[in-house]
């Protein structure tokens, strides 16, 4: 009789052990989630920046290429 409580109380601490695992799991999941939801906001905002750049680049070199024509009139 023994025998078969101490087997049903290491059964018990066992389960109490994964329900922990579980419970854990779940937060780290959680955390993981919110952290892929931050990057995702970082990406955005990091191609926003990108678009911005590239459209100053296109901005530029149109004004490089109107000096350009405006100094071959004056050569």
């Amino acid at each position: 009789m023994k025998e078969l409580e101490s087997k049903e109380s290491k059964f018990e601490c066992e389960m109490k052990d994964l329900e922990l695992t579980q419970k854990q799991f779940e937060i780290r999941m959680k955390e993981l989630e919110s952290k892929e939801k931050q990057l995702e906001g970082c990406l955005k905002g990091n191609n926003s920046k990108e678009k911005e750049f590239e459209r100053r680049v296109k901005e530029l070199e149109s004004r490089k290429k109107h000096f350009e024509g405006h100094v071959k009139e004056l050569e």
